[in-house]
Formats: C-alpha cells, sequence, structure tokens
C-alpha cells in the first residue's frame, strides 16, 4: 500500500501538511460502511450524487470518471484510481492541483512509474485496513464561481458501538501551495467532503439505513444478502489486467467490487484467527 501513498504524498520535496482542525462528527452507522465505501465503491457516483454533476461541483463526467483501476495492494488494503487511458487527455492531471504545483512534481522521491500514474490520475480513492481512507481528486464548492481544485483529505472511521461510528475528518495540502491555494482547495473540501458538504450529506444516509435495515426483522426473516458480485468472473465488465505498473491485485475498469471483497475477506480472515494469529499479509501466502 505504501507504494501508492508515496504518489499521493510524496510527489515533491516540500511534502503535505494539514490544512486546519480536524471535523469530528457521528453518525448512526456501522464504521465499515465509510472503509468499503473509500475502498472502490466507485459506480454509485452516477446515482446517489448525480447533483453534484448538475451543479458543477465535478470537471468529469460519470462515464469518464469509470475509466480507471481498482487495485488490491494487499489483503485488506484496497484502492482506486480514475485514470486517464493516456497521457494525451486533456486531465484533470494529478488530481486536480494547480499548473504551478503540478509544475513541482517529480521523480527525485517516487519512481518514474509512480509519478506517471500520479500524472494520469483525476482521482485516487483508497482504504489503509481497517480504518484509514485517503482522496484526492477535483473539486469545487461553487461551480459557477470557482474552478474545481485538487481536494484531499485523510480519515478515520473511529468505530464507537456496532451501530455508530465517529469520523475524523482532515483537509491537506502541499506545502509549496501558496495560501491562496490553500484555502481555495480548504474550501472545496468543506463545501464537499465535510460534514456539511454535498458529497457527505449524500453518502451518510444510505451508511445509516443500510444498517438499520441490516439489523431489522424483515432482514433476519427473508435472509437478506448483500451482493458484492460485480467482478468476479462472467459478472460485469471489470477484469483483471497483468500490465498494471504497481504492486498487487489491478482490474481495469472501476465497475468491479473486488476492492471491497478484499477489505471483507480480509476482515473475516481476521475475525476467525487463532488468538495470536494472522492470516496470510501478502497474495504469495494465501
Amino acid at each position: 500500500m505504501g507504494w501508492y501513498l508515496d504518489l499521493v504524498f510524496g510527489l515533491n520535496e516540500h511534502g503535505v501538511e494539514v490544512l486546519g482542525a480536524p471535523q469530528r462528527f457521528v453518525i448512526d452507522a456501522n464504521w465499515k460502511s465509510g472503509a468499503d465505501n473509500f475502498s472502490g465503491d466507485d459506480y454509485h457516483l452516477g446515482t446517489l450524487h448525480k447533483s453534484v454533476w448538475e451543479i458543477g461541483a465535478f470537471p468529469i463526467s460519470f462515464q469518464d470518471n469509470m475509466m480507471g483501476y481498482h487495485i488490491q495492494a494487499s489483503p485488506g488494503h484496497s484502492l482506486s484510481f480514475s485514470m486517464a487511458p493516456n497521457d494525451d487527455e486533456p486531465g484533470p492531471k494529478f488530481f486536480g492541483y494547480p499548473e504551478r504545483i503540478a509544475e513541482t512534481f517529480t521523480s527525485d522521491r517516487i519512481s518514474e512509474d509512480q509519478l506517471n500514474v500520479a500524472r494520469r490520475s483525476r482521482v485516487f480513492v483508497g482504504n489503509v485496513f481497517p480504518n484509514f481512507s485517503i482522496l484526492a481528486l477535483p473539486m469545487t464548492e461553487d461551480g459557477a464561481n470557482f474552478p474545481p481544485t485538487a481536494v484531499l483529505t485523510i480519515r478515520t472511521w473511529q468505530p464507537v458501538s456496532e451501530g455508530k461510528v465517529e469520523i475524523w475528518n482532515w483537509f491537506c495540502g502541499y506545502k509549496n501551495m501558496n495560501e491562496e491555494e490553500k484555502q481555495r482547495s480548504y474550501r472545496a473540501g468543506l463545501g464537499t467532503f465535510s460534514m456539511g458538504g454535498s458529497f457527505e450529506m449524500d453518502d451518510t444516509e444510505p451508511w445509516i439505513t443500510v444498517g438499520r435495515t441490516g439489523r431489522s426483522t424483515a432482514a433476519e426473516v427473508l435472509d437478506f444478502k448483500l451482493n458484492y458480485q460485480m467482478g468476479m468472473p462472467g459478472i460485469g465488465i471489470g477484469h483483471p489486467v497483468e500490465d498494471w505498473v504497481g504492486p498487487g491485485k489491478a482490474f481495469w475498469t472501476r465497475y468491479e467490487e473486488g476492492v471491497q471483497r478484499n477489505l471483507f475477506k480480509f476482515y473475516l480472515d481476521i475475525m476467525k484467527a487463532q488468538p495470536g494469529e494472522w492470516p496470510p499479509l501478502t497474495f504469495d501466502e494465501e
């Protein structure tokens, strides 16, 4: 997973800093709903977040945004890239960072392959098992007045109980961004991925109702099951790729759910393990 974190946080010599105090808010949902979402639950954007496109908050069409890769970095660790198919695509590149900042991104601290992946990336979203998530993408809180800019948010899903989670949410930026660029990124983040942001308000409602429905008498009597089959052989259009430059298992396109199965399989393996034992930590051990 470190290979992927480095191409988000290690693009230049200056590094990344936190732009403000964390937001903390509690919702009536299980912590795994957030981890599931950030592992690579991408296709819900076209329905649940449809209004985001209608107000111009996100600069990439739904169809283009679904082009990219799902990566199972190692057991439990999952991520997703919305990525242009080649360098000739107009962008956004480098997650939407201003061109002035993108010009400072080099392979001094990462490999050329990592730099090229970052250059082609529109969106990075991932979850470090069990409950630390990262999101980098171009957003705006006001499409009529401000163009999208890079937003980088990191967060933890802190369990309070089986049906309640406290979210700790930070916004970050590269240290060599000027004050105006940092404020633009911070405000774009507040308007989209905060307790009052457009994405957050969309996402938390189904997380709450999924848990509520799962605890219901109907779910028990009717033996409800969650369906995570997309990307399995013969189901959907996502398929494994062999020429991916990074570690882990890669799938094209983002219409698949192997990243979520990877999260839950490792969680299940840990819960079933005997005291003092760990399930395999690499795919080679499985």
